[in-house]
């Protein structure tokens, strides 16, 4: 098992870059977090999904925030979208005029859709864009909305930004008798973990391995796509597995 992990593109467009990493590490697995800031993206996310699942490839892909912003017209405020000069209002009205990529964020935001899971092992995988719980500061104004008050739903918004938000996080994982998550939304590539109750957590801004025991609780976010950074997650010969993260530009 070898799963190539990136999400957070944002105003990166994913043609050339995604595709060229496919190609280059082979992975059995392309695991998708979502958060799309360019329609076009979206449409070209779904031809290279496709070609994966013609090579064989599974493909797990979850909602971002933004991409459930975008489809129901919540009007959040985010840096990537002053960046690109965009608005969720403008994107929506983008979102319209492109079939391919209105039918993928209606589907792809389905609650069923919301959160996937994983079994490598001893490892019971959760993969999702936000978190189980952790920080709500990005949720200012959402949880007004009736029709968003599903707790899957805040899954693609909630924040782990510090030892309290990743903690609440791990006893949430523990419940569900879970071991790793993989997620994104922070941008930062981040190595969390609890072992022994003791909750420790890194960035890997400038990239680097992880070996992952089965006994431990872990959180692994690859870094946004759109500030060039991905990770690759692999199985060891000891029953583990390692993570590395990665830059391509």
């Amino acid at each position: 098992m070898k799963a190539l992990i990136a999400g957070d593109y944002h105003d990166k467009p994913v043609k050339g870059d995604l595709d060229r990493l496919v190609e280059l590490e082979k992975p059995t697995h392309l695991i998708s977090l979502g958060d799309y800031d360019i329609i076009k993206s979206i449409e070209e996310f779904v031809k290279i999904a496709k070609y994966c699942r013609r090579k064989g490839i599974v493909v797990i892909d979850v909602p971002g925030n933004h991409d459930h912003a975008v489809l129901h017209k919540i009007n959040v405020r985010s840096p990537t979208l002053a960046r690109s000069g965009s608005n969720i209002l403008e994107l929506n009205e983008e979102l319209e005029d492109n079939k391919t990529a209105k039918k993928y964020l209606e589907n792809i935001t389905q609650l069923e859709n919301i959160e996937k899971h994983l079994q490598i092992g001893k490892f019971s995988i959760a993969i999702v864009h936000g978190a189980y719980c952790g920080d709500i500061s990005s949720l200012a104004g959402f949880f007004w909305d009736e029709r968003f008050r599903d707790e899957k739903t805040h899954c693609m918004w909630y924040r782990l930004v510090c030892e309290a938000s990743i903690r609440v996080n791990f006893e949430e994982m523990k419940k569900r008798n879970e071991n790793l998550m993989i997620r994104g939304h922070d941008h930062m590539p981040l190595h969390g973990q609890l072992k022994k109750g003791c909750v420790s957590y890194d960035y890997l801004s400038y990239g680097g391995t992880v070996n992952l025991g089965p006994r431990s609780l872990h959180v692994i976010s690859p870094g946004a796509f759109c500030e060039g950074h991905y990770a690759i997650l692999e199985e060891t010969k000891k029953a583990q597995l390692k993570v590395r993260y990665r830059k391509f530009y």
